[in-house]
């Protein structure tokens, strides 16, 4: 007997309908009993998720050769297409008609007690399991597999699939446990295998492969009604006439139009995305230039760029600060100007503003020069400090780190190590101390 895997291959690479015919005839069994639960009991709309599936695995058949269990894969895809279905059908139908279709449900349940209490809830808990231990329930007490062949299909040897099947029995025990139903390992799984499976309406293999093929290889709108009369399976009375196809028609008609309001609703929705898309990655990438600063993720000249832009700020800083305080001064030259502009005070103005002028006659510019090379040293020795920090920030120096003359210079504006304009001599080296100068009085404060 050929494996899935090989038919697939054959009908994806060479379109064999015998092929695709054996796979749907090998595993008809197992997607009706699903579809028929998740249905809820419903037979047509069970066939119709049947056929769903089917078509949807010849759609797909290309990307599933190398899937290692098909029978895990359709069993997944029947909770897909059932969904897809339901919702399609609860529009469809009222409450009224819902009610009735779980009264049949109820009325058909088998007899077993286990089965019974696990049918409503099997396919649930199924699906709480993850994919290699639900393909292995699947494989073992859906399709009755051997031990040998679970572990094939799975890629493990036989003893490692005998554990496999333990353990995802297990798990399922437990959340059908969760939900009140508590079993034995051996009669949960009898009970799987007696009811979970159930042979699938006489004639729904063949329609199925029709409906399948004739999808996958339809190009035109009249091919697709012909596939849709095919695939309802409501119609195998006979009834052939023109009311009945008028009938079909009508809710095809219906349902083209939901479809197409569909689509442009989520193609609406998709623009909304993609815009919310943009704006979050811009976003992101703003707020992701700090962190790979942080982790150096930034080229060598964009953190050099990076530094000398913190040095800068710091420099501004200490400017601003230092014009708060001329600010404070002129706010405080101005109050005493108004105190001083009344009548009386206008001689000891006058007398305070000879005081002055004698005093700024006697300063020479001698008398000027140091402090003015005091200035520019000090902010020589801010250079420095900037250009210390930005060094050690790049190289991820510690706090006891030390850095030289040569390691600074990248950092320095004019790429020179400025001289004090006194001729005294600047020391630096630890990084937590702020660099100094030789001559009394130029110091950073």
């Amino acid at each position: 007997m050929a494996a899935d895997a090989e038919l697939l291959q054959a009908y994806a690479q060479n379109r064999s309908e015998s092929a695709f015919t054996e796979l749907v005839q090998r595993h008809i069994d197992l997607v009706y009993s699903a579809a028929l639960r998740e249905a809820r009991g419903d037979a047509s709309l069970a066939e119709d998720i049947t056929q769903t599936v089917f078509v949807e695995l010849a759609k797909k058949a290309s990307s599933l050769v190398r899937h290692p269990a098909l029978a895990g894969w359709l069993y997944s895809c029947v909770r897909k297409m059932a969904a897809n279905l339901r919702r399609s059908e609860d529009r469809r139908q009222g409450r009224e008609q819902e009610a009735q279709t779980m009264n049949e449900l109820l009325s058909s349940e088998p007899s077993e007690p286990v089965w019974r209490q696990v049918q409503p809830v099997l396919d649930d808990a199924m699906h709480e399991l993850n994919e290699r231990d639900r393909t292995a329930v699947v494989l073992r007490f859906f399709e009755e597999r051997s031990l040998k062949e679970v572990g094939l299909a799975l890629g493990i040897n036989e003893n490692a699939a005998r554990m496999r099947v333990d353990r995802a029995l297990e798990k399922l025990q437990t959340l059908l446990a969760k939900r009140g139903i508590t079993s034995t390992a051996s009669g949960l799984a009898a009970a799987i295998v007696a009811g979970a499976v159930v042979a699938a309406p006489a004639g729904l293999s063949a329609s199925v492969v029709t409906g399948a093929l004739a999808v996958t290889a339809s190009t035109t709108a009249t091919t697709l009604a012909a596939v849709k009369l095919m695939t309802m399976t409501k119609l195998k009375l006979g009834i052939i006439s023109a009311i009945a196809v008028a009938t079909v028609a009508t809710p095809v008609a219906i349902q083209h139009q939901d479809k197409t309001k569909l689509r442009a609703e989520n193609q609406s929705l998709r623009e909304q995305v993609d815009q919310l898309t943009q704006l979050k990655a811009e976003n992101g990438r703003l707020s992701t230039l700090l962190a790979q600063a942080n982790s150096s993720q930034l080229s060598k000249d964009q953190l050099s760029e990076l530094m000398k832009l913190r040095g800068e700020v710091g420099l501004l800083r200490r400017q601003t600060i230092e014009l708060g305080k001329l600010r404070e001064e002129n706010r405080k030259l101005r109050s005493g100007l108004e105190v001083v502009q009344s009548p009386t005070s206008t001689l000891r103005v006058g007398t305070n503003l000879f005081l002055l002028r004698q005093s700024q006659v006697g300063d020479s510019p001698a008398d000027q020069a140091p402090q003015t090379e005091q200035n520019a040293c000090v902010s020589n020795l801010r250079q420095i400090d900037s250009a210390v920090q930005q060094c050690a920030l790049e190289n991820k120096l510690t706090t006891n780190g030390v850095v030289t003359a040569d390691q600074i210079l990248p950092y320095l504006r004019s790429q020179q190590l400025p001289r004090c304009p006194s001729g005294g001599t600047y020391a630096f080296g630890p990084v937590t101390n702020p660099p100094t100068c030789s001559i009394p009085g130029h110091a950073l404060q």
